[in-house]
């Protein structure tokens, strides 16, 4: 979660107590913006169609089968990706205490106190924030072998194509195409040095017609290097030129 991200909650109680649940919540429980349901069969469609980041279950409210609702709340939820938070007064402790089996995060005791309120939700919602960090970190990382893998598959081809294509035309076209591909370039030509100390268009991934005026490697009026364009510049130094935009 960041500074300015506020944590969307939601909150099912009944119409009495539910409006002064609210109030705590969100005074307490880093202003979170609580949304307040009380229709039970309502929970389940809201998390799915919502984005919250913490439920709360009041389960001394009418209407609620908490011990039917939280098997179905984490197979659709792990347990780090949805904190549920239980409410419910001390003459309910063995239900409280099921609930918690079934995966609930932790409990609150009604009336709950503000102090309370906040230090358990912050803590259920920086392990949330911990959980979608490391979630976020194996995706990236997933991507990142799976374009590197791809990128080594495209090498041992062209390594195996190399050692077999017997056209020196449709082997440089393969490289150029494949390069392209490689570094998500927009275009790419190919350029081969000449005798007269140019460069000539030999292969371009564009489809018109080849440009035929060549490019001086050298100033012909001074004999100075012709470093005005990237490619006379990577072939006068024999060096990669990276433009970055």
């Amino acid at each position: 979660l960041s500074a300015i991200t506020i944590p969307q909650a939601l909150l099912y109680s009944d119409a009495i107590s539910g409006p002064a649940l609210q109030r705590i919540i969100e005074a307490s429980a880093s202003q979170c913006d609580t949304y307040l349901l009380t229709d039970a069969d309502q929970i389940i469609p809201e998390l799915v169609r919502g984005n919250f980041d913490i439920l709360f279950l009041d389960i001394d409210a009418e209407g609620l089968e908490v011990d039917k609702l939280l098997p179905l709340v984490r197979r659709q939820f792990l347990l780090p990706e949805l904190p549920v938070l239980i409410l419910s007064a001390p003459a309910s402790e063995t239900q409280r205490n099921a609930a918690l089996e079934l995966g609930a995060t932790d409990f609150i005791t009604t009336p709950p106190a503000a102090g309370d309120v906040a230090l358990k939700t912050r803590n259920a919602l920086a392990f949330r924030h911990c959980f979608k960090v490391h979630q976020a970190a194996e995706h990236l990382l997933e991507r990142q072998v799976k374009v590197r893998t791809a990128k080594l598959n495209m090498l041992i081809d062209s390594g195996l194509m190399m050692s077999q294509e017997k056209s020196r035309d449709r082997l440089l076209t393969h490289i150029l195409r494949q390069g392209q591909k490689l570094l998500h370039c927009d275009g790419g030509t190919l350029f081969l040095v000449t005798k007269n100390q140019s460069l000539r268009f030999a292969i371009r991934t564009r489809d018109d017609a080849l440009p035929f005026q060549e490019i001086a490697l050298y100033d012909p009026a001074t004999g100075h290097i012709n470093d005005r364009y990237a490619s006379t510049y990577a072939a006068n130094h024999k060096q990669t030129v990276i433009i970055d935009n």
